[in-house]
């Protein structure tokens, strides 16, 4: 997973070092075209572009900030050739719980609708980008509901890498993406170490995108990470991270 803590060329040349086969995408590093070209000349799958958009702010669909936002962020995805869009639940605002995640379904879906148009997915992340603000979804069981409510065909949802989410066959059919180092919930459980994550994973026998990110201790380089997909893909990620001098980004 890209962050703000590195130039995308130094994701790119870490990912390429590695052997990793592709990189998740954070939406900030993309303003600027040469991000894109960087990527498209670099050979790597892109799996996802995260967008922390603020679903539950005052303005919503009908407004143009709110249109221009959705359809700048699709273009983003679609641009990077990124398979999903990412969408933050983020935070409840001056709603309800209840009625707060029944608009959050609706400016998913809105979302979903027009990402479709450009061939692009939507994963639905659990995540609350203001700390001191109430969340929108709080837990596991929540954010698959919230699935099903919006009830589209392009909408799946980014999960974090715990023993009981990879142990259930639903919540991995239900996942674009597994994520190490994303946020949990008391009902997903605590999140396992890395090397764990993908051992699990490979017991599983899990088909889709997991998405980690670890950094050299002493340069701050990443020395992996980034994307794997495939039963034999993440067991050489397994052997490589109990194998590797590096610990996971904090």
């Amino acid at each position: 997973m890209s962050t703000l803590r590195w130039q995308t060329a130094d994701d790119v040349i870490g990912r390429q070092t590695h052997g990793i086969e592709g990189i998740g995408l954070y939406r900030p590093k993309l303003s600027e075209e040469a991000s894109i070209d960087r990527l498209g000349t670099s050979g790597l799958q892109r799996t996802s572009l995260s967008w922390l958009a603020g679903l539950l702010d005052e303005f919503g669909p009908g407004d143009a900030q709110w249109d221009d936002e959705v359809r700048d962020a699709i273009g983003a995805a679609q641009r990077s050739g990124a398979a999903y869009l990412v969408v933050a639940t983020g935070h409840a605002g001056g709603y309800s719980s209840g009625h707060g995640r029944r608009v959050l379904a609706d400016r998913v879906r809105e979302v979903a609708d027009l990402a479709a148009e450009r061939t692009v997915g939507v994963a639905i992340e659990m995540v609350a980008y203001r700390n001191d603000e109430r969340r929108a979804v709080d837990r596991l069981e929540q954010l698959i509901d919230l699935a099903a409510c919006v009830d589209r065909q392009n909408v799946r949802l980014v999960l974090p890498a715990t023993a009981a989410v990879i142990a259930d066959e639903r919540s991995r059919e239900l996942a674009a993406v597994i994520r190490y180092g994303g946020e949990s919930s008391p009902d997903a459980g605590p999140a396992l170490g890395l090397t764990e994550a993908l051992t699990a994973l490979a017991g599983a026998d899990y088909r889709g995108v997991f998405e980690y990110d670890v950094r050299d201790a002493s340069s701050g380089h990443v020395c992996c990470g980034g994307y794997v997909r495939g039963l034999e893909s993440l067991r050489r990620a397994a052997f490589a991270a109990a194998s590797a001098t590096c610990g996971p980004t904090v």
